[in-house]
């Protein structure tokens, strides 16, 4: 059964790459997406230094999010 799942898993994967592969990502070259990523870095070093005072059980979490958006904007561009 955990095999099964893993399985189902890993198609689910590959037809999330095959979605981004066939995607057209024109918009990752805009200067909104430009701007949006320039104004994610900028809030992502001010958490950094906050997270030197505050420690917060949140920060983990803000912290996944904000790798998630700068992973998934890498993908974008390298595509």
């Amino acid at each position: 059964l955990r095999i099964l799942f893993r399985a189902v898993r890993f198609l689910r994967m590959l037809k999330l790459m095959l979605v981004l592969v066939l995607t057209d990502l024109n918009w990752v070259e805009k200067d909104w997406f430009q701007t949006l990523v320039g104004l994610v870095i900028v809030l992502n070093s001010v958490i950094m230094g906050l997270e030197t005072d505050l420690k917060s059980p949140m920060c983990f979490w803000v912290e996944q999010i904000m790798l998630v958006f700068f992973v998934l904007e890498l993908s974008f561009r390298l595509r």
